[in-house]
């Protein structure tokens, strides 16, 4: 995230792009000396909105609402012009979903975002273990899916969704991400965790359950809205 080869790179004092991707734009251009000054003075205003953001936040933001068809399909047709895996991590891709995700099943791919996710959909955390036991039922009834592909950043839940799954006949499994051992802490803000390997982990996810199932079913996130 810091190559020489990277067509975009951080800002001055954040060569690592990553690193720069969590940071408010004020924490890169202000001493953090004023920035704390003003912070504690109230000399600031919170928003959750921007003009130029793809989508305006649809499927990631509960009140923003889903996803709607037409953007879906640009958002599709944009990462197919524009993103190129590199070879070597392209074979790691087919490896893993061989792995994972064959033995001559049909995939549904499964999303629950939690952890830090309650300050912009409430409604990730509305949603008991058995109303994702019946959706995720139904729905592999409804689109004849023999297999769960589960992904989400709670490790708690993975262990109570397999346990509730077993004896439905339905193949289940999961990638073995690195995932934040404080419950309610996001991974991608815990700093104990190598920051390299918590991206790869999200990205081969992201890829597994768009390339090898045959559909997804999901809470709010930015994950699942790319």
């Amino acid at each position: 995230w810091s190559g020489d080869e990277l067509l975009y790179r951080g800002p001055a004092g954040e060569p690592n792009l990553w690193a720069a991707f969590f940071h408010q734009p004020a924490e890169l251009s202000v001493q953090p000396a004023l920035l704390s000054r003003a912070l504690r003075q109230g000399q600031f205003f919170e928003t959750d909105k921007h003009e130029v953001v793809y989508g305006a936040y649809r499927g990631v933001i509960q009140g923003y609402g889903g996803i709607p068809l037409q953007q879906a399909a640009q958002g599709r047709a944009l990462v197919r012009r524009n993103v190129v895996l590199r070879e070597a991590f392209a074979q790691k891709l087919r490896r893993t979903a061989e792995l994972l995700l064959g033995a001559d099943h049909r995939w549904l791919a499964v999303h629950v975002r939690l952890s830090d996710k309650a300050c912009e959909a409430k409604a990730n955390f509305e949603i008991s273990d058995e109303d994702l036991f019946l959706r995720i039922v139904s729905q592999c009834a409804a689109w004849r899916c023999t297999g769960v592909f589960l992904c989400t950043d709670d490790a708690v839940l993975k262990a109570r969704l397999r346990a509730c799954l077993e004896g439905t006949g339905l193949a289940f499994s999961v990638y073995p991400s690195t995932l934040s051992s404080v419950s309610g802490q996001a991974t991608h803000f815990d700093k104990s965790l190598d920051q390299y390997l918590k991206a790869e982990d999200v990205v081969m996810e992201a890829l597994l359950m768009a390339t090898a199932c045959h559909g997804l079913l999901s809470t709010y996130s930015n994950v699942s809205a790319s």
